[in-house]
């Protein structure tokens, strides 16, 4: 939503998620000592604010206010791994933390125009507790747990190209700082069964890259053509890869098209999802074999309705 509030100074609020995550197994498959069930949700509420510094330049600064939802599901030996009974663990956290994000958009000429912004790191301490159960649903322990969540911090960039009357080129890069999510550290009030006051898991995820084209061709005053493509790079290394994320490089391919009029825009975009096969290494100790990820794919259709009031 935007609103101009002076002559060169628009205000704003956007609502959108800044990262979704999910992965859920059979509670008793041959993984489950890495997880069983693991999710994160975010909500993001950022006010905004544009200022037209010169009729080329634009710049903007906003406030991130974002709320974070986690859950962990994993098994733990009793004895002899696969062999004597599980117990399962279920964690269960949320916070609220407080970022910003900062843009400027540049015309350079009436036919190329280029944009950037930054989103800032948010360290998201999440409190929650913790239950333990037995095969049968019967409760060992519980208590209240812990740990520290990296929201990274993205750069992004990209121009748009005007190159003929009724075709524009858009070329993006998106920089993601996954090399803060290191390890996993979860702690434990009252220690698990009255040994373990807190596990660690390293991640040692690195920063990645996002390659984005698209291309839109206005066939008539109100109706638009567009395609698009992207590669999407995975931060997760080989000797690491856990069961929390399976997932690997990723490719996108869009297609869409929208209608407008001076009050009302509706947007209609298919994207086919596309991710690389991946072959595994094991490292049990994480309760991680070796094997390979194969055949993923999703199917997304979306619906976007503006309004100029």
């Amino acid at each position: 939503m935007t609103h101009q509030l002076a002559d060169r100074v628009w205000g704003g609020m956007g609502l959108y998620t800044r990262a979704g995550l999910g992965s859920e197994f059979p509670f008793d498959w041959e993984g489950r000592y890495s997880n069983q069930k693991a999710t994160i949700t975010t909500l993001d509420l950022t006010p905004a604010l544009a200022w037209k510094a010169m009729d080329r330049l634009s710049l903007a600064a906003g406030v991130t206010m974002e709320y974070f939802d986690f859950e962990l599901r994993r098994a733990i030996p009793t004895g002899s791994p696969f062999v004597d009974p599980d117990m399962h663990l279920k964690l269960t956290g949320n916070n609220y933390e407080i970022g910003y994000v900062l843009g400027a958009y540049w015309k350079a000429t009436d036919w190329i125009s280029f944009g950037a912004s930054f989103e800032r790191l948010m360290e998201q301490g999440v409190k929650g507790d913790y239950e333990l159960t037995d095969g049968r649903g019967n409760k060992l322990g519980d208590g209240t747990a812990h740990g520290s969540f990296p929201i990274p911090g993205k750069v992004r960039g990209g121009t748009s190209i005007q190159a003929t009357e009724n075709w524009k080129v858009n070329l993006g890069v998106v920089y993601t700082m996954w090399s803060a999510y290191d390890e996993l550290t979860i702690h434990y009030d009252p220690a698990l069964l009255g040994v373990k006051s807190s596990t660690t898991t390293p991640k040692n995820w690195h920063d990645a890259w996002r390659m984005q084209l698209g291309t839109e061709y206005a066939l008539t005053d109100s109706w638009d053509l567009r395609a698009g493509y992207v590669y999407d790079k995975t931060p997760d290394p080989d000797y690491l890869i856990d069961y929390m994320v399976p997932a690997n490089n990723r490719h996108l391919f869009s297609l869409g098209f929208g209608w407008h009029n001076e009050k009302v825009k509706v947007d209609v975009g298919y994207t086919f999802l596309l991710i690389e096969d991946r072959h595994v290494k094991g490292h049990l100790a994480d309760g991680v074999w070796d094997g390979r990820f194969e055949d993923g794919e999703a199917h997304m259709v979306s619906l976007g309705i503006g309004y100029k009031f």
